[in-house]
């Protein structure tokens, strides 16, 4: 027998509470609160931001990780609040418009990158911050957030 819980994850409500606990945990939180989480953030891998029950009894623990490697700038608890207010309300109009969010999942695993961007243009030079989410582990569900140089996105003629 195996130890291993098989469950399935409706996407539109995966996202929906991710933004809600995103807006929760970092938005809507105190300034002191919010600055010592975004500290967090930048300090560690990843940690626990919440830890939820499944029907089954078994707690989820959700993760949140930052990857800021391709961030052009200085990157500080206002402007990153800026970038995430903008990628948390983009994915909450679209899911609401009834629209379809296309994903990108990687080849053979549980992990995909939610295909909406948040572009931010702050002293002249552009950000972009998209999520991620990561289901390879029945008890972890790993929010990441991840920014992108823009280029990458300019459309080819």
């Amino acid at each position: 027998m195996s130890d291993k819980i098989e469950f399935s994850v409706d996407t539109k409500d995966l996202i929906q509470n991710s933004i809600q606990l995103l807006f929760d945990y970092l938005i809507n939180s105190s300034k002191h609160e919010g600055n010592n989480r975004f500290k967090k953030l930048i300090e560690s891998d990843r940690h626990v931001i919440s830890e939820m029950p499944l029907e089954f009894g078994l707690p989820v623990q959700i993760m949140l990780s930052l990857d800021y490697s391709e961030f052009k700038g200085e990157l500080d608890f206002t402007s990153f609040k800026k970038y995430l207010a903008q990628l948390v309300g983009l994915l909450a109009m679209t899911l609401e418009n009834g629209e379809e969010l296309l994903l990108r999942e990687e080849k053979n695993t549980k992990r995909f990158l939610v295909e909406l961007a948040a572009p931010v243009d702050a002293d002249e030079q552009q950000n972009i911050l998209m999520l991620g989410i990561n289901l390879q582990s029945a008890s972890v569900v790993a929010l990441e957030l991840m920014f992108f140089e823009p280029s990458q996105f300019i459309q080819k003629p």
